[in-house]
């Protein structure tokens, strides 16, 4: 089967919720696969050695991301000769030579900011015309959908996150990790931003000169703008930016961490806090139906409110302050993975591609 992948994330943005996915399918894909990564640039992360890249070197503006969804991908598929296109984000070309799945990654419909300028109000408006056309949607199996027509698989996790007995590598000493720190791996955009250090605020003088905030993902923030938005909050001391050079660097932040923290809206194949329950880590959340279903009794779970975030940063506090519930909340974060079919994975992924292939003929 030849399947082409939908790369820009891993050249734009290889830390964001897209790119991890991307990350995960590929490092999972059946032997039966051929697959194509279609990339707007190099890729910024190692990819499998049986992967093919083609790069289409292309802008990283609104508008050449439009032509790529829109016009370059479909192109590169008949290129390819693909027999399907798999997206891992809900913006599928309006017109395909080749069926589309996609494993949706990002924050739900219902709490997607509007596009901003004209070029993504346009793109916004053509990915749900190609999802209206037909396109598949890949869902975890444990998680609720009330879409039609949805595919659903096991569970995806990147193998480096199911290594919990690795050896420690050269992150620490590289990226000058504190002893103990409370991480947050996740969704960028503003809204998710002045959340999490808005609810830091409340939590920074008690816990975060013991506890200091480490945030990883940032892909589209440029430093400069993270530096001012932290000087907004006067939390310049209690919280520093990281950038891990490999999934497996990331996977050691979230082992070495006391808490994670994850204040946005939750992302539907969930491979962040999956992962962070992997590691049997207190988990601090956002309360959204698909972070309910995933952790369960395993997080400390917010409902969204006018005093959102003051009642995160509260429960962060308790989280660490109270070591009873850290130690409940890590108790069930081990019995959590014991429902997760990870290892049949790839034999599943593949019976879905073929049942789509075989119906679009």
């Amino acid at each position: 089967m030849q399947i082409l992948y939908d790369g820009w994330s891993l050249s734009r943005a290889p830390g964001s919720l897209a790119g991890l996915h991307l990350q995960t399918l590929l490092s999972l894909l059946p032997s039966a696969v051929d697959a194509y990564v279609a990339l707007p640039a190099p890729a910024a992360v190692r990819l499998p050695a049986a992967i093919q890249q083609k790069v289409r070197p292309v802008s990283p503006s609104p508008s050449a991301h439009l032509v790529w969804q829109q016009h370059m991908l479909p192109a590169l598929a008949r290129e390819m000769q693909a027999q399907l296109i798999h997206l891992p984000h809900p913006s599928p070309a309006l017109f395909s030579p080749v069926p589309v799945v996609v494993s949706p990654t990002g924050m739900s419909a219902a709490a997607k900011p509007r596009p901003r300028g004209l070029f993504e109000r346009l793109r916004d408006a053509m990915a749900q015309g190609g999802m209206a056309r037909g396109a598949w949607l890949l869902w975890p199996e444990d998680l609720p959908s009330s879409a039609a027509g949805v595919q659903r698989l096991p569970p995806a996790v990147h193998p480096a996150f199911r290594r919990l007995d690795q050896e420690p590598i050269e992150v620490n000493e590289r990226l000058e990790l504190p002893d103990t720190y409370i991480f947050y791996h996740g969704p960028s955009q503003p809204d998710d931003l002045s959340r999490l250090l808005g609810a830091w605020k409340w939590a920074a003088a008690p816990i975060g000169e013991q506890y200091p905030l480490l945030i990883a993902g940032l892909d589209p923030v440029s430093p400069a703008s993270f530096t001012r938005l932290l000087d907004n909050y006067d939390l310049q001391e209690t919280v520093r930016m990281v950038n891990p050079q490999s999934i497996e660097e990331l996977s050691q932040l979230y082992q070495g961490c006391a808490a994670f923290f994850y204040p946005a809206q939750s992302d539907p194949w969930g491979e962040m806090l999956r992962a962070a329950l992997l590691y049997e880590k207190p988990v601090v959340a956002l309360e959204t139906p698909l972070s309910g279903a995933l952790v369960g009794p395993a997080g400390y779970l917010v409902p969204s409110s006018s005093n959102v975030e003051r009642g995160l940063g509260a429960a962060l506090i308790t989280v660490i302050v109270e070591e009873s519930v850290a130690s409940g909340l890590a108790a069930a974060a081990r019995r959590q993975p014991a429902s997760w079919r990870l290892d049949d994975f790839p034999l599943q992924l593949e019976a879905c591609y073929r049942q789509i292939i075989d119906s679009s003929k």
